[in-house]
């Protein structure tokens, strides 16, 4: 089950971090409200998935494109829920849900995800802004202004906060 609802946060003040960027129409925020419920979830399937890189990993035939799996993240050695975004022979382009990353991995470090952990909703939030819409005639933005955009939210630190509170903002929960 994917727990993905609108919310409006015209009405309140949210601080969260910026943590990936496509452009200023499809960017993540994880909010700090659910911060301790993340570091909880992320321990959780650490200790559930310990010992699963002693098991097989997935054939790419059984892989689905928009489910939600485990994958063992080697940049930082831990496991992390997934969900499944091309498949190109062995190699998988995936999206941390709760990190709000795209990357590309090997079937064999992707495990079935435990029901337990499907239920739970996503904390990296897709997030866009109203109303904004590219410079000219073309609907798509130009590299420069999605570099911009993305200079704009990492400039100070990689984990710039971001304080949300615009009527123009609406993101995915």
């Amino acid at each position: 089950m994917d727990l993905v609802n609108e919310i409006d946060l015209s009405s309140h003040r949210q601080c969260g971090v910026v943590c990936f960027v496509k452009s200023p129409h499809n960017f993540w925020i994880r909010l700090d409200e659910f911060k301790t419920e993340l570091i909880d979830m992320n321990d959780r399937l650490q200790t559930e998935y310990e010992n699963a890189m002693n098991e097989d990993g997935f054939n790419v035939k059984n892989l689905k494109l928009g489910l939600l799996y485990c994958v063992f993240n080697q940049k930082n050695f831990e496991w992390q829920r997934c969900e499944i975004l091309r498949i190109n022979q062995n190699e998988i382009s995936i999206f941390y849900i709760d990190f709000g990353e795209i990357d590309l991995v090997a079937a064999e470090s992707i495990r079935p995800l435990k029901d337990s952990f499907k239920s739970i909703k996503r904390f990296a939030l897709n997030c866009s802004f109203d109303d904004l819409i590219p410079s000219g005639t073309s609907s798509i933005w130009k590299s420069v202004a999605i570099n911009q955009f993305f200079f704009t939210c990492f400039k100070q630190t990689s984990h710039t906060h971001t304080q949300i509170e615009s009527e123009s903002i609406v993101c995915s929960l």
